[in-house]
């Protein structure tokens, strides 16, 4: 009862909206709130290399066993999105400029280490190819998989049961593994 009369006098506060059994439930579970904060689709693109906390992070998953392959995924996914910007188009869109396209995304990848202080990698050759040779499209399972992971975080957003995931998920469907990649 205490509780509801001093969030009454707050300004703004509607004392009718107050119900009892409702400040009860948030007072013995409030201990479990957290404050969740997620970059923009904006920021995630704009920064994905930026700062020294961000590139001696993303240098760490290249150089672990664990994480690196997945790690060199997110940064050909980045490669592609410069790819698309300074070339109006995705990589290996047209079949007989895929070549080209190979050493531009090379290009890309090793300007986008070297613009953040990392230490050069060589490109998986594998990789680049496979990028370009899917020109942009998507296969299905790959598409299913995601999307159940889109729908279970959506899930968790509006039910407000659970901790969505923070950060950016990297799905390798070579190797069926993911990464969490963010320290957000």
């Amino acid at each position: 009862d205490r509780a509801i009369q001093i969030l009454s006098r707050t300004p703004g506060a509607d004392p009718s909206a107050l119900g009892r059994d409702y400040v009860k439930g948030f007072c013995k579970n409030c201990a479990h709130v957290k404050v969740l904060r997620f970059p923009t689709v904006r920021q995630e693109q704009e920064g994905f290399l930026g700062g020294a906390s961000q590139s001696s992070y993303l240098q760490s998953l290249l150089l672990s066993e664990d994480t690196a392959e997945n790690a060199f995924v997110y940064l050909m996914l980045h490669a592609a999105d410069r790819f698309r910007q300074t070339h109006g188009h995705f990589p290996g869109k047209f079949d007989d400029g895929v070549q080209e396209d190979v050493g531009g995304v090379k290009s890309i990848v090793s300007s986008a280490l070297s613009e953040a202080g990392l230490p050069t990698i060589p490109v998986a050759e594998e990789y680049v190819q496979e990028l370009c040779r899917c020109g942009a499209g998507e296969i299905h399972t790959v598409a299913a998989v995601v999307g159940g992971i889109v729908a279970e975080e959506a899930i968790k957003l509006l039910t407000e049961q659970f901790v969505p995931l923070s950060g950016t998920l990297v799905y390798n469907a070579i190797r069926s593994t993911t990464l969490r990649i963010g320290k957000f």
